[in-house]
């Protein structure tokens, strides 16, 4: 991608007109969104995983989320851990290749 492709890419990553605007700028404020995309991308999660428990006022207001149980365990149904166990062995016997992770061996 030459510099003009890369302009009018940035520029469509921000839906300006790269008109006037160095590349070096256009690279910045694309790759701030790009950024800040991510972080709401991550906090739509967040909420998704943790509809019960989320205190959204608090949220709304500080941007902070409290509560959510991030970095425990993600508890599942005995029978949606049946299905996640049954799938994770069929990509084990289909590529035994991969390295595999045997929790407390």
């Amino acid at each position: 991608m030459n510099a003009i492709q890369a302009g009018y890419h940035f520029a469509g990553v921000l839906g300006i007109n790269p008109k006037g605007q160095t590349l070096n700028r256009l690279w910045r404020m694309a790759n701030g969104r790009i950024e800040n995309r991510r972080r709401e991308i991550l906090e739509l999660a967040q909420i998704v995983w943790s509809l019960g428990s989320l205190d959204y006022e608090s949220y709304l207001f500080h941007g902070i989320m409290k509560d959510t149980g991030a970095g425990g365990p993600v508890l599942v149904s005995p029978e949606m851990q049946a299905r996640i166990d049954e799938e994770a062995e069929k990509l084990r016997r289909e590529n035994p290749h991969l390295p595999q992770f045997r929790p407390n061996a």
